[in-house]
């Protein structure tokens, strides 16, 4: 992974795609109202468009764009191929977990919903600009670590692999399956798995986010069985199953 420079200025940018009018324009003067720079648009063209000639410093997609019943997840695979290391949110009023499920599968790093209270949108967008502002300070003191013959953690590139092959997986799903391995055994609990990935989310997030990455591992081991629940507590590490 190779970090992109983030904007010049000190307002951090976002390109924001909504296909309604009222609440494209509610959200944007949100974001400027907190010194941000918005570009936005209204439907999958505009904003894949607007992905082109801007290199924002985080991207917030509405799933329903107009006909595109799912262009949101379509910007969402184009905009992680384009910029593979930014954050990444889909603001949305499903709350489909399929949908879910999928928008973790294409990248991205945050699911809000549109009901969600205006002062914690705005404490996820800081959260992830300030994770990715971390991770780019650190870079260059990172390095390869295995853990078994199977499981090596490249902290470099911030990748995981398993049996040889590297796991996709977002970088909010990086940071919540390392944290579970490094904790060696033991349980690791929602909130700690939150400040891991130093995000702010609903539990159900981080169930969908441990079905992908479980879902990662079984591309490769159909039998994978080492991230286990234990309900009402957290997940764990486990070798010896």
């Amino acid at each position: 992974m190779v970090f992109n420079a983030v904007t010049s200025s000190s307002r951090p940018s976002i390109v924001f795609v909504e296909d309604d009018p009222v609440i494209r324009a509610n959200f944007t003067d949100l974001f400027e109202s907190h010194d941000f720079q918005v570009e936005s648009f209204g439907c999958f063209e505009t904003g894949r468009a607007g992905l082109e000639s801007h290199a924002p410093d985080i991207a917030i997609f509405d799933i329903e764009l107009g006909n595109e019943a799912q262009g949101g997840l379509l910007l969402c695979e184009f905009f992680r191929e384009k910029f593979p290391d930014r954050p990444l949110i889909l603001l949305t009023s499903h709350d489909d977990v399929a949908l879910q499920t999928r928008g973790w599968q294409l990248g991205a790093d945050d699911y809000v919903p549109k009901n969600t209270s205006l002062t914690l949108i705005m404490v996820r967008i800081r959260a992830l600009l300030a994770r990715y502002e971390a991770m780019k300070m650190l870079y260059e003191d990172r390095q390869a670590v295995s853990f078994d013959s199977a499981l090596k953690i490249d902290q470099h590139n911030f990748a995981i692999y398993w049996k040889g092959s590297r796991l996709d997986l977002s970088l909010t799903q990086y940071w919540i399956l390392r944290s579970i391995i490094e904790a060696n055994g033991n349980v690791v609990g929602h909130e700690a798995l939150q400040r891991a990935a130093q995000i702010v989310v609903e539990p159900n997030t981080i169930v969908s986010h441990i079905k992908n990455i479980r879902a990662q591992f079984k591309r490769f081991d159909s039998g994978f069985n080492h991230i286990k629940t234990e309900r009402g507590h957290g997940y764990r590490w486990d070798l010896s199953a």
